[in-house]
């Protein structure tokens, strides 16, 4: 049911179990729920093993995704006549 749903919906994602609980962890401690409850809830031994499911320091800056540069380089221009940053991986 977990992994059908999606498909059947066109999800092209995997998501599975621990998707689910990760965001159930995620949206109550963003609500002000305690990381002590969430883990009797999740019914974890330790907090360490909670903290792994909090997902609310993975959002990500626009200005940090602005950084990523592509270069879309044909494959018969010689190496000579390439940027140097496409070569080494390196803006300047």
């Amino acid at each position: 049911m977990i992994v059908g749903r999606p498909c059947k919906a066109g999800i092209i994602i995997a998501l599975g179990y621990h998707t689910f609980r990760a965001t159930g962890i995620t949206v109550y401690l963003l609500n002000g729920g305690l990381l002590e409850d969430a883990q009797q809830m999740a019914a974890h031994e330790s907090a360490r093993t909670t903290k792994l499911y909090d997902r609310r320091n993975d959002q990500v800056r626009l200005d940090q995704v602005e950084r990523i540069v592509l270069w879309v380089i044909p494959s018969d221009l010689p190496l000579s006549a390439r940027p140097s940053a496409a070569i080494s991986g390196r803006i300047s």
